[in-house]
């Protein structure tokens, strides 16, 4: 397979079996074909049986579990051999115009992003983030509390870290590296579907999180320019602020994105 020119989509999956399914057809049916998909366990379990459905789907040969999504990300970084990386979880799905829209704005761009759209299990987008703007910068990002993920050249994508929220902090360190804003592109989205089991449901601990990204970005030597470093760190102290807004809710019925749409512009912006 000619890899020149094509998107290797990262998959870290942990159990999700169906929703993988899922997330793979969404691939399937894009209506680019430049892409390979790179399923890397992080459970144990032997995946390999999906390279039958598609010369592009590759999985990551390991026995490893348990070790993060980072990790597993890291490993399926190891053997891309796209021009472009992108990610996509195994409970989310893109757009079916995703990779030909993010492929065309990379002929002339490093780095890109996309908006993401919300989606509870009725199908209805709670809230979408990302398609106000034509560019990210971190400040903008700190304002959106919800992910939008890079994707950008290989030869120059940074790893994911092996701590909570590394998805976040992957973009803003993509980011920064591009020169500290990127490209958002238009007409297609990333899908991220609301269950029970996500991140911001199960977690209680979200706030504490954020707190020892705080107290690292505080005392560390930055991996990124003093600019990016230090809009990052604002990014995870509003971040964390607002996660504490909405654990002391008073109507609990609603979950995370509810609550952040209906968040006041005077909470959102200070």
């Amino acid at each position: 397979m000619d890899t020149a020119g094509i998107i290797s989509v990262i998959t870290a999956t942990f159990n999700t079996g169906p929703l993988l399914d899922r997330a793979i057809h969404s691939l399937l049916t894009q209506d680019c074909p430049d892409w390979e998909m790179i399923v890397s366990p992080d459970d144990g379990a032997d995946y390999t049986h999906l390279e039958a459905r598609d010369t592009r789907i590759r999985v990551v040969r390991t026995s490893e579990s348990h070790t993060g999504a980072g990790r597993a990300r890291n490993r399926g970084l190891a053997i891309a051999r796209g021009t472009w990386v992108a990610t996509l979880d195994d409970d989310d799905l893109l757009d079916p115009s995703f990779i030909g829209a993010a492929r065309a704005e990379l002929q002339t761009h490093p780095v890109v992003t996309a908006s993401t759209r919300y989606v509870d299990h009725t199908g209805h987008v709670v809230r979408a983030i990302g398609e106000a703007f034509d560019t990210l910068t971190i400040p903008v990002f700190a304002r959106q509390f919800g992910s939008m993920h890079a994707i950008g050249r290989r030869d120059q994508h940074p790893q994911w870290q092996t701590t909570f929220a590394q998805d976040i902090l992957h973009t803003c360190e993509a980011i920064d590296r591009a020169g500290g804003s990127i490209p958002v592109i238009r007409g297609a989205s990333y899908q991220c579907n609301l269950r029970s089991g996500s991140t911001v449901t199960v977690r209680r601990d979200i706030s504490e999180q954020y707190s020892g990204i705080i107290e690292r970005l505080e005392s560390g030597v930055p991996a990124m320019s003093k600019q990016g470093h230090d809009d990052t760190l604002v990014l995870f102290r509003r971040w964390r602020r607002i996660n504490d807004l909405f654990e002391a809710r008073s109507d609990e019925s609603l979950g995370y994105h509810e609550f952040a749409q209906q968040l006041p512009a005077d909470v959102l912006n200070a």
